[in-house]
């Protein structure tokens, strides 16, 4: 932050804790994603990390929730911090102004076209509050809203977010998955660099000290919800038949199954509604390990709606997926009733 350019009122009421809060201030990728479990005080970080490059009068930054009732909540947040910065708040433009000329916007997308609206904008910082919440393709638009002609001012994406919501497997795939927490990420196709910083109430001191009943609260929180929100936990998905199932738990790394392993197949079938494949094997102790599957839905907006493929082209596929020799395979009676 370029501190000897400001002039603050007052000492701000907040600061960062050591440990996460303090990690994701200073991280200096293009994208970085704070999130996981509730009450890290990922948002309170988001609103201060937009405070970095104030002390430049052409400094634009962009915070964004899903809808505007959302909004209210930022909005309450930065009160708390910015008029210490001398930032005052203009509300018909939801729009703060700082004493440098600098400014940063208060925005929402509520339905996909949304996003066009910040067609022809320029921002430095854009901020995104729970990130699940917004489409990949909201997400992805703002990138072409973000640019400088301020050697000074760099371009930076900071995000927030628990588990859960419609973008939830595009968040997971592009920060969660791919390499361990605080590693850097450089994507393959555009160079750009990205990053996790995991966080949970342990990160938070002052909410453990000043709300002790916090985490009772989360305790009767409905399964799934009490997984994403309690413990941070991404694998856990509405619909879940095995509740305790997790990919740290019940999963493992790839490796080569022994070619005397005895393998067969399992085919639930579906054409309005989505049909499953998953070919298993049987190690020597009788350990049945999954090693492929295919869901055939519609797609990843539409995971209850089936491909409607005819039974020929289903065959074939699984025909092409198999790459060694199957002993048995299994289906459930359906597979006889008449179909296209």
């Amino acid at each position: 932050m370029a501190a000897s350019q400001l002039s603050l009122t007052n000492q701000p009421r907040w600061v960062p804790h050591l440990g996460a809060q303090t990690e994701f201030l200073q991280r200096s990728e293009f994208e970085v994603l704070f999130g996981g479990a509730a009450g890290p005080g990922k948002t309170d970080c988001l609103v201060a990390s937009m405070l970095e490059d104030i002390g430049y009068p052409r400094y634009h930054g962009l915070i964004c929730r899903r809808t505007f009732p959302q909004l209210q909540e930022i909005i309450d947040r930065c009160y708390r911090l910015y008029p210490y910065f001398g930032g005052t708040y203009k509300t018909t433009d939801k729009r703060w102004m700082f004493p440098s000329g600098a400014i940063i916007d208060l925005g929402h997308m509520q339905h996909e076209e949304n996003k066009r609206e910040y067609h022809g904008k320029e921002y430095h910082f854009v901020g995104f509050d729970e990130l699940t919440e917004f489409t990949p393709t909201q997400y992805l638009y703002l990138f072409s809203r973000a640019r400088t002609t301020d050697p000074n001012i760099p371009v930076q994406f900071r995000s927030t977010t628990n588990p859960g919501g419609i973008g939830h497997k595009f968040v997971k795939e592009r920060f969660v998955t791919c390499a361990k927490a605080g590693t850097t990420i450089i994507d393959k196709k555009t160079g750009l660099s990205r990053c996790f910083i995991p966080g949970t109430r342990q990160d938070n001191p002052a909410l453990l000290d000043n709300d002790p009943g916090y985490e009772a609260r989360l305790e009767a929180l409905p399964f799934i919800e009490r997984q994403r929100l309690k413990y941070g936990i991404w694998d856990s998905f509405e619909g879940q038949i095995l509740g305790e199932l997790s990919k740290d738990t019940h999963g493992m790394d790839p490796f080569d199954i022994p070619p005397d392993w005895e393998k067969f197949m399992v085919f639930d079938w579906g054409f309005a509604r989505p049909f499953f494949v998953g070919w298993y094997a049987v190690d020597y102790d009788g350990i049945i390990y999954r090693y492929r599957e295919w869901y055939g839905c519609a797609g990843e907006e539409e995971p209850k709606r089936g491909k409607k493929m005819p039974a020929f082209e289903v065959a074939r596929e699984i025909w092409d997926h198999e790459k060694e020799k199957v002993k048995q395979r299994i289906a459930d009676p359906s597979i006889w009733h008449p179909r296209p």
